[in-house]
């Protein structure tokens, strides 16, 4: 369970930068 909750974290983050990556560009 504490594997998926990281993964979910990890995807989560990398979207994040991807949007504030849109955002700044």
């Amino acid at each position: 369970m504490a594997g998926f909750s990281q993964e979910k974290l990890r995807r989560s983050r990398s979207l994040s930068l991807r949007l504030q990556s849109l955002c700044n560009g």
